[in-house]
């Protein structure tokens, strides 16, 4: 451990004699444009909190100007929350971080921008070498910028830039804070390179490394790190080594499929495969963002002799299952020979055993693919998948009577599938009434209707229908709630007249159940919740949403 040791410092101080200076802004999506959804999640951002009032508004939001900027609110009385990330530096080197921020009416909590700084391996804010803060503001305020300079302390060799909320002194707020246009800049640290340049750099090359999200554990634990990363683009794929511990908060961690990391290492290679021998490496976001841009989408038969470690978007239809519901084969058309007995690309199938797929279904399933030995010794690939959202079923193949023709009917998958308004209708973990996240209609604007809906292929002409719905209604709300269906034929015309009735929906979760009969020619189904007529009562946003959880569409009776 101490040679270990040794050859930090090392690397420390060649660091701060010969690196070039970069005059540049170190943080990734600083102004929160990149693939923002408002689900809480924020490329490249990582977002912690205290107590239990604030997860939900811990978001990416779009305001009134139609840009994206980050959001903390409803937070609970001394508490606090952030939003930051993590970049290299340099003892005895200036280290610089500024944002704007703002707090909306209601507001009464405060913002500031601040810095924590770390030791190799180390993260958390117990850890903290040490910290600097800007000046706070109190109150609601206009866009203002906050920033704060400091020089790094010795033997530091992370900073952590972070937008920080402290919670009301004494009483709930009712407004939120927002950040925008962040900027960090220090100098002496290593060029930033993307998982996939790796491959291409000379042996002991010191870089940081972009974005790099674990999409494959090689049997990492809390004593040591071997994973395969990739960037949150169309940046490859390459190997990270280390054998030291990871610790967060005095505890050691291990890494798993989904952290983003920062990492800070030297280019080897072993065994002919170039990776990267981690110097620092920190988990930077327990939930990170899944890589998003897939490097490849086309069929299997076009991938490389050994695509092992590319990142895959497979589209196809199912063509085998388990009897234990543990993996699923899908095959694109490209037929595919998988193990003895299936055809396709087999996928560990990570979502509920109540939605698991079955054969016929048009599947999309997002992971890092893999050429695995099977019996006979031969080898077929398979499609890791990180978690429940990078599966999804895209369309049902026969349906039958009693199954669910909904996608993602309890929102666990944030909005996938659903059509919305484009403001005021969102997935929130407070809406849930079972798992957990539920759809929410807000209640802080005036408006005539909001929606959120779901088409439905194969619908059976003559055949009976249920569509049925669990509704809140908070004691705040003033406006009414709609069940409608929508029937189309096969060239996507509507065949009416449509179905819309009101529920009375109150403060206490029911089922809402809407018996329809598909009508001749009618080829899909629009089925529609919508809320109507929304006044906002004072004070703005309290108690006034409508939430959903748990729809159902099913046949209950054929022609």
């Amino acid at each position: 451990m101490r040679s270990c040791k040794g050859l930090i410092w090392m690397t420390l101080l060649a660091l701060a004699v010969s690196l070039p200076v970069a005059a540049e802004n170190l943080l990734l999506n600083p102004s929160f444009e990149v693939d923002p959804v408002e689900d809480g999640l924020a490329a490249g951002w990582a977002k912690y909190r205290s107590g239990d009032g604030i997860d939900g508004w811990l978001k990416p939001w779009s305001g009134p100007e139609n840009d994206w900027v980050a959001v903390i609110g409803q937070w609970q009385p001394g508490q606090w929350a952030f939003w930051g990330q993590s970049a290299p530096c340099v003892p005895g080197r200036i280290v610089t971080f500024r944002a704007w921020t703002g707090g909306f009416p209601g507001f009464n909590g405060s913002t500031k921008v601040k810095l924590e700084f770390y030791y190799p391996n180390q993260e958390g804010g117990s850890m903290a070498i040490s910290t600097a803060e800007s000046s706070s503001i109190t109150g609601p305020h206009g866009w203002r910028l906050q920033e704060v300079s400091v020089v790094v302390p010795p033997q530091a060799i992370r900073v952590r830039a972070m937008l920080w909320v402290d919670g009301a002194p004494s009483a709930p707020a009712s407004g939120s804070a927002k950040f925008d246009d962040a900027w960090l800049e220090t100098d002496g640290i290593p060029p930033r390179v993307t998982p996939g340049e790796v491959n291409g750099l000379p042996d002991n090359t010191l870089v940081w490394l972009k974005w790099p999200v674990v999409v494959k554990d090689n049997g990492s634990d809390a004593t040591r790190t071997d994973c395969y990363v990739t960037g949150y683009g169309r940046e490859g794929t390459c190997r990270v080594v280390s054998s030291n511990p990871i610790i967060s908060n005095g505890v050691p961690v291990a890494v798993r499929p989904g952290v983003m990391l920062h990492v800070l290492g030297t280019v080897q290679t072993v065994n002919g495969e170039k990776r990267l021998n981690a110097i620092d490496i920190v988990p930077t976001n327990w939930d990170g963002p899944w890589p998003r841009q897939i490097g490849m989408t086309s069929k299997s038969m076009a991938l490389p002799p050994n695509p092992s470690g590319q990142i895959v978007r497979l589209v196809g239809n199912v063509s085998g299952t388990a009897p234990d519901k543990s993996f699923v084969y899908v095959d694109d058309g490209a037929n595919v020979p998988g193990e003895v007995g299936y055809t396709g690309v087999r996928v560990p199938y990570p979502g509920s055993p109540d939605d698991y797929p079955a054969i016929g279904d048009t599947v999309a399933a997002t992971g890092v693919l893999w050429l695995e030995q099977g019996a006979g010794g031969k080898r077929h690939p398979v499609l890791y998948t990180r978690r429940a959202t990078d599966f999804s079923i895209i369309s049902i193949g026969s349906g039958g009577i009693g199954r669910n023709l909904l996608l993602n009917p309890g929102f666990e998958e944030g909005a996938a599938n659903w059509d919305r308004s484009p403001q005021s209708v969102a997935p929130e973990r407070w809406a849930a009434r079972s798992g957990s996240w539920g759809m929410a209609f807000y209640a802080w604007d005036t408006y005539d209707q909001v929606f959120v809906g779901q088409r439905v292929r194969n619908i059976v002409p003559g055949a009976s229908y249920s569509f049925s719905a669990y509704i809140l209604k908070e004691v705040n709300h003033v406006g009414n709630v709609v069940m409608e269906v929508h029937w189309f034929d096969a060239d996507g015309n509507e065949i009416l007249p449509a179905v819309e009735v009101p529920v009375a929906a109150a403060t206490t979760w029911q089922q809402f159940t809407v018996p329809v009969v598909a009508p001749a020619g009618a080829s899909e189904g629009s089925f529609v919740i919508r809320n109507v007529d929304h006044q906002p009562a004072p004070p703005p946003g309290q108690l006034q949403a409508v939430m959903i959880d748990d729809v159902v569409v099913k046949m209950t009776a054929t022609p």
